[in-house]
């Protein structure tokens, strides 16, 4: 059997900080153009914005130009948030778009703004002690240090966010992000575990959690973090990829991995080539066992 499982194809599952995980390194960057279209003035003197859809980070930014088009000048291939916001800096409008099969991003803008209900509920910590200002002004502060690759000073403007406001949750969500990406897990635990005591876990902390927990070498807790994520959130791509990857390491659960990752290769292109992997590994054994 040895002999036989040297012939699995190796699966290399790398946990990195973002939120949960970057997009797979090495996709070529490309330049996308973009066309908002509208019968409205919405658009006018507009800026629209290129988002990663787990870290949050800003990719990239452009002006609108009059005649709806803008131009984003180097992205990877992936699942992002593109969001237009008029000049005082409020949400016009924004969804979700896939950079790398088509060249033009083509979005349509309703003649209204369209208002959306806060996603999640809100503690009643957050509503008796909402967030100083400038604990906000610094975690807004720590976004931009973020999306500029300077985690360290993200995370110290995080730090001071919650020293000013004890009850954010976001920032601590945040914060421990960040030290993610600086290899600092035990305190990225700590605050995620923070962060769920004043909103409650959500299934992208839990993920998070499960990337601090594998790094640790607790791949126990971090599958019960993937379980509990798909409790809140049956259809969360980053869980069911996460999951799938833990169970590919398994012989015994390979058929189990095939199934998450078939889940998350829907919309996450990483999963794809990690599908592909694990389905390889599955004929393998099979055909090993004939």
């Amino acid at each position: 059997m040895q002999t036989g499982c040297s012939r699995l194809t190796a699966i290399a599952f790398v946990f990195l900080g973002g939120w949960v995980l970057a997009w797979p390194q090495g996709l070529p960057a490309l330049i996308v153009r973009g066309e908002a279209q509208t019968g409205a003035s919405l658009v006018n003197q507009a800026t629209a914005e290129l988002f990663d859809l787990r870290s949050h980070d800003r990719v990239a930014i452009s002006d609108v130009r009059s005649d709806g088009t803008f131009d984003f000048p180097s992205v990877p291939s992936g699942l992002y948030r593109l969001a237009f916001t008029d000049p005082r800096g409020d949400v016009i409008y924004e969804t979700e778009v896939s950079v790398g099969g088509a060249k033009v991003i083509q979005v349509s803008i309703p003649d209204q703004r369209v208002n959306r209900p806060p996603s999640g509920g809100v503690s009643v910590a957050q509503l008796m002690h909402p967030p100083d200002r400038k604990a906000v002004q610094a975690a807004l502060a720590a976004q931009k240090l973020s999306a500029a690759g300077d985690y360290a000073g993200a995370a110290e403007k995080l730090e001071r966010a919650v020293q000013i406001s004890p009850d954010f949750a976001d920032a601590y969500a945040n914060l421990a992000a960040q030290h993610i990406r600086l290899g600092k897990y035990p305190q990225a635990l700590d605050e995620i575990a923070r962060a769920a005591e004043i909103a409650g876990p959500t299934a992208l902390s839990l993920c998070n959690a499960a990337a601090a927990q594998v790094a640790l070498g607790r791949q126990s807790q971090a599958m019960d973090s993937l379980w509990r994520a798909l409790e809140l959130d049956p259809q969360y791509a980053q869980a069911h990829y996460l999951l799938g990857g833990l169970l590919s390491n398994d012989l015994r659960t390979l058929s189990e991995a095939v199934l998450h990752l078939e889940q998350a290769a829907q919309t996450m292109p990483a999963a794809r080539a990690v599908l592909e992997k694990a389905t390889q590994n599955v004929a393998t054994v099979a055909s090993l066992r004939h």
